[in-house]
């Protein structure tokens, strides 16, 4: 019963704001006001491996289709992309920005450097005793 009382309200309001020239408020879906990616500084060595991930807002958003892509394309890293988390992968030593974008052009960086791993200390022993 309140469905159709509630059809009869919304059909009288239409009716009535089509002839006395009233606008009827449009329903739109909620677009994406910002990304929070989970770092902005990234730092790998050679062959590491990390997951970033991105937080779209509001959470009620209804397109929240992220693009991950590095601004430079210069190989340092490589990413593997998958909704809304991206494994980024030290390729070689460098710098460069992961760009993630959603649909309406909303869009968030994280810097990233790529470094070679530490050298380790060798040390020689010689256990033989020489005169």
């Amino acid at each position: 019963m309140k469905f159709i009382y509630c059809s009869v309200f919304i059909f009288i309001y239409i009716f009535l704001a089509a002839f006395t020239g009233a606008a009827v408020p449009q329903m739109s879906a909620r677009e994406v006001a910002s990304i929070l990616p989970s770092t902005l500084n990234l730092r790998l060595q050679l062959g590491e491996q990390v997951e970033v991930e991105a937080s779209v807002m509001p959470e009620d958003a209804l397109d929240r289709e992220l693009s991950w892509r590095l601004e430079a394309q210069s190989g340092f890293a490589e990413l593997i992309p998958y909704g809304e988390r991206c494994i980024v992968k030290g390729v070689r030593p460098g710098n460069d920005v992961l760009v993630i974008e959603t649909q309406n052009r909303v869009k968030a960086e994280v810097n990233i450097t790529v470094k070679e791993p530490a050298a380790s200390k060798i040390v020689f022993y010689n256990d033989t005793n020489s005169i």
